[in-house]
C-alpha cells in the first residue's frame, strides 16, 4: 500500500527479489529502495521497479536509486515470470491446462473464439447476466466476474472457460467487448 509498508514486509520476510511500485503514497519506492539498499541485513534482496512509461531519466534515477531492474506497467504475467528467472535462476515446468470436459474445442490462451462461436454460447445466458458481466468489467473487478461465470451452465463450459480466462489475465476490454457483440446482435 504504501513504501513504510514495504520496508515492513521486507524486514519480516527478507525476500530475495522485491516488485517494487515507485509510486506510493507515504513513502515511495524510490525511498523504500534507498533504505533497503543501504541496510546491512541479509539477503541483498534484488530490486525491480514497477513504473509507468518511465522515460530514459526516469530509467537512470531508479537505477541510481538502487532498483536493479524495472518493468512498464501494465506488464504481462510472463514479464514477471522471466525477471524471477532471471535473476534467481528459476527454471519452469509447464504443463497443460487440464479441463474436466475433453473438448477440443476448449479455448486456451492460444486459442480465440470466433465471433459466430461466441455469440452462439452468449445467445444462452440471461440479458441480466450479460449487463451483470459487462458492468464487472466495466469496474475491472475479477472477483465479481468470476462469481458470475459460476452462473455459466456446466454444459455451456466452453463460454466458461474463454471467459475464465480472460478474467484470470485481466482482459477487462475483452470482456466487455464479448459481451457488447450479443447487444449489438439484437439491435
Amino acid at each position: 500500500a504504501n513504501g513504510q509498508e514495504a520496508i515492513a514486509q521486507w524486514m519480516a520476510w527478507q525476500p530475495h527479489l522485491i516488485f517494487m511500485d515507485m509510486r506510493m503514497p507515504v513513502m515511495d519506492g524510490y525511498e523504500a529502495t534507498r533504505i533497503i539498499k543501504a541496510s546491512k541485513i541479509k539477503p541483498n534482496s534484488i530490486i525491480i521497479a514497477l513504473t509507468a512509461n518511465a522515460f530514459e531519466e526516469q530509467r537512470e534515477s531508479m537505477m541510481a536509486t538502487g532498483c536493479d531492474d524495472l518493468i512498464n506497467k501494465p506488464f504481462r504475467e510472463e514479464e514477471i515470470l522471466e525477471k524471477i528467472s532471471q535473476y534467481l535462476g528459476i527454471q519452469y515446468i509447464y504443463q497443460p491446462e487440464f479441463y474436466p470436459i475433453l473438448d477440443s474445442r476448449i479455448p486456451t490462451k492460444k486459442q480465440i473464439l470466433t465471433t459466430d462461436e461466441l455469440l452462439t454460447l452468449l445467445s444462452q445466458m440471461s440479458d441480466e447476466w450479460i449487463a451483470k458481466v459487462y458492468n464487472a468489467a466495466a469496474q475491472c473487478s475479477d472477483d465479481l466476474i468470476l462469481q458470475l461465470l459460476e452462473k455459466i451452465p456446466s454444459e455451456n463450459a466452453v463460454l466458461n472457460n474463454y471467459l475464465t480466462d480472460l478474467a484470470h489475465n485481466f482482459q477487462f476490454e475483452q470482456i466487455m467487448e464479448a459481451m457488447s457483440i450479443i447487444n449489438h446482435q439484437e439491435c
